[in-house]
């Protein structure tokens, strides 16, 4: 029931209720509803607020037990004295709803004036509630009301649960530590950490551990033993004991005693790196055999002569970072520890080992070999393999690869091996790599794939960038490195990008560049392709492929210039992409010329006779190049009757040359090459020399008589026409003509 504003204040009827000066509506309150207990405000949120006389000023969150509690903390701007009593109440939906939480509360004497509490001692855990209050006046009739107030969130009073220790003796250079480490648990503020000698109950506690101090899902200290000064193999306990919201804590867990303190020896530890005495540059194979490819660089240092200790051997290449090196080969014997390395030539080498005990690492110094050509000789006149590309691209989803393409300059001393390094370049600087690979030790091999395989040394990232260079090597030290290629970035290979399209059909055709025979290729374009790589083997039946040449993909021919003459090769055109495969053309299999004298070629048959004119007979001859010919010769039976220079390809035998009519006559024509001739082949299988009667240019006589009859058919004129042949043998049709 809505009232209008009292005019006046009646302090004896107990039903006003002083609100903010925002308020514009005034409340009935019922004394009944008092007694009861189900005071109700008719306010929304917002409306319900006070002018300053009361206010929840903060709150503090506890457990009782293991039962959430909160204090509301509060104020008055009243008088002291002015009011005797407050009802409280709560809401868990944003002020939608409100319960009451205790009506009547005395305030006799107004303790603590003018800052109170009052108490929730039956919160629900991990609830969220607000609060508001009203005040009651002294002598009654006037209330005043507190604003909502902000949220506050009840403690989780459950107990932090039960955990498991364990602490592992370890060094800390030469200090003697232990690390204590348990699982991080549930509703837990700190850990206290405790020691203790062996069976002598909780200890000391030296650490506290904040929750959010802990790393993941573990929690950890290192005792380092601070204060006190253990003898090695001295045992301890470690306990911990975790407080949870509120002040909970569980009784100090325990872990299983420590083995011992450890010993914590710092050896002095000196390597030093040297070339192979005997055989300093001598090349080797991996296994160790002599052979190529491979320098020995023999490392020494002082054995420890620590129980439970390892070493481990870190290289750096060049100006790269250390990077370790997988089965050294450590061989230990009394005081000294040596280990042999086989690298590869034309890099700086330093090497570092570390030695690890029970808890403690201890690196060494780092000492070098020169695997260049101020140790290892000078190139003898072996020539640098060309880097001619670096194509990123992918193996397969999230896999990405490089595959390195070079040439070496055709008819150059060939190397034994080749091994490639890689350098990589992050925001902080660069560090090389390097892969030496059997599979590359073809000196034919033009194209290597560097995939990243599980576990392998040569997995891409993204974040990195790369760039190559290929060094040639021989087996009796010499060696030389190609120009540096960069890669870039591996290609994101989320999506995997087609593989290239079949270069198909491929044709081999021998030649010859004067007296050097070659091979020309011809094949079919394609998409999806960044290159092609041309595969060559000798002989007809399957023979073993190499890399040749590398051939952009604009291109769909290659000239091979490196053959020898009258030796049959085969052929295979490789096209790679970004895909996870290449495509390759079937093998194709041609012979060379003997380039030495002309390359063979076809006369065209038949041959054409013809009359320029009258008593003047032509007989026309015309044949494919012959691709080193200087020169051809045109033989009408044994006189040279004509020259023709490489570019002319036909020639005409006239009267002027004494060619006469109707006369049978032979012709051959010759290639030339440095004097020596070669006789072309028929092009329909006949023979030479090839046997041509020339034509009847004479003028024919004419028919010895002729005549003519007339005669009628109905209405029709006819004229039959009668003619002897001519006597001239050369005839070759009549013609009638009327005037």
């Amino acid at each position: 029931m809505i009232l209008k504003r009292a005019l006046s204040h009646n302090c004896t009827q107990k039903t006003l209720v002083r609100l903010s000066k925002k308020h514009v509506r005034w409340f009935l309150l019922v004394p009944a509803l008092f007694s009861a207990g189900l005071f109700i405000f008719g306010l929304s949120r917002g409306e319900l607020r006070a002018s300053g006389e009361a206010a929840i000023t903060g709150f503090a969150k506890d457990c009782a037990g293991m039962q959430p509690t909160v204090s509301i903390q509060w104020t008055t701007s009243l008088a002291n004295g002015s009011f005797t009593k407050l009802d409280w109440y709560f809401s868990t939906n944003n002020g939608s709803t409100w319960t009451t939480g205790d009506t009547n509360v005395g305030l006799i004497g107004n303790p603590g004036y003018p800052n109170y509490v009052f108490n929730h001692t039956t919160a629900n855990a991990a609830t969220s509630y607000q609060y508001q209050f009203t005040l009651y006046a002294s002598g009654g009739g006037i209330t005043y009301a507190s604003a909502m107030s902000d949220q506050v969130t009840t403690y989780d009073c459950t107990p932090p649960p039960t955990t498991t220790v364990n602490a592992k003796s370890m060094c800390q250079a030469s200090n003697p530590s232990v690390r204590v480490y348990w699982p991080k648990t549930a509703n837990t503020n700190t850990y206290d950490v405790y020691r203790a000698a062996h069976n002598a109950g909780t200890g000391i506690s030296f650490s506290t551990l904040q929750d959010a101090d802990c790393a993941s899902e573990t929690c950890e200290v290192i005792d380092t033993y601070q204060g006190i000064s253990p003898v090695t193999d001295d045992v301890y306990d470690y306990y911990i004991k975790a407080t949870g919201p509120g002040g909970l804590t569980k009784s100090p867990v325990g872990s299983n005693p420590v083995a011992g303190v450890a010993a914590c020896p710092v050896p002095a530890l000196t390597v030093t790196a040297d070339l192979d005495s005997n055989n300093m540059c001598v090349a080797y194979n991996s296994d160790g055999t002599l052979g190529r490819g491979y320098f020995k660089a023999i490392l020494s240092w002082n054995n420890s002569g620590v129980a439970s200790t390892s070493y481990s051997v870190y290289q750096k290449i060049d100006e790269g970072s250390l990077q370790q090196i997988a089965d050294p080969g450590i061989i230990c014997s009394g005081g000294t520890c040596n280990a042999e390395l086989l690298k590869g030539a034309g890099h700086v080498y330093d090497f570092q080992v570390r030695v690890t005990g029970t808890g403690w690492s201890l690196s060494s110094n780092t000492d070098g070999v020169d695997f260049n050509s101020a140790t290892c000789g000078v190139s003898l006149g072996l020539q640098a393999p060309i880097l001619e590309g670096v194509i990123k691209g992918c193996q397969a989803t999230n896999q990405p690869n490089f595959i390195i393409q070079w040439s070496y300059p055709p008819g150059a001393t060939l190397p034994n091996r080749y091994t490639i390094t890689e350098y990589e370049t992050d925001a902080f600087g660069t560090s090389n790599r390097e892969f030496i690979d059997p599979d590359t030790a073809s000196p034919f091999f033009r194209s290597y794939s560097l995939t990243p395989q599980s576990g392998s040394a040569n997995t891409l990232s993204q974040n990195l960038a790369y760039a190559y260079t290929i060094t040639a090597l021989t087996s009796n030290g010499e060696f030389n490195t190609s120009n540096k290629m960069s890669g870039g970035s591996p290609m994101d290979c989320s999506i995997v990008p087609p593989s290239p399209d079949n270069p198909s059909p491929l044709t081999v055709t021998p030649s010859c560049s004067g007296a050097n025979p070659t091979m020309r290729l011809n094949w079919s374009g394609g998409a999806h392709i960044a290159d092609y790589v041309i595969l060559r083997g000798e002989g007809a039946l399957n023979p073993v492929l190499n890399s040749l040449a590398i051939v952009s993909a604009g291109n769909t021919q290659y000239t091979d210039g490196s053959v020898a003459g009258q030796t049959t090769y085969t052929y295979q055109v490789q096209a790679f992409g970004y895909g996870p495969t290449t495509a390759a053309t079937a093998q194709v299999s041609a012979q060379t010329y003997d380039c030495t004298i002309p390359v063979p070629f076809t006369v065209n048959m038949p041959l054409t006779t013809a009359c320029a004119a009258e008593d003047q007979p032509t007989i026309t001859l015309s044949w494919s190049a012959s691709a080193n010919a200087e020169s051809y010769e045109v033989w009408r039976g044994a006189t040279q009757v004509g020259f023709p220079q490489p570019t002319d390809l036909t020639f005409t035998d006239t009267a002027a040359g004494g060619l006469l009519n109707n006369t049978d006559y032979t012709y051959t024509v010759n290639a030339v090459l440095s004097g020596t001739a070669r006789t072309g082949t028929p092009s329909d299988g006949s023979f030479n020399p090839l046997a041509i009667r020339s034509a009847n240019c004479q003028k024919p006589e004419p028919p010895a008589s002729f005549t003519a009859t007339f005669q009628c058919t109905g209405q029709d004129a006819q004229v039959s026409l009668a003619a002897t042949a001519s006597a001239s043998a050369n005839v070759t049709s009549y013609q009638v003509r009327r005037t």
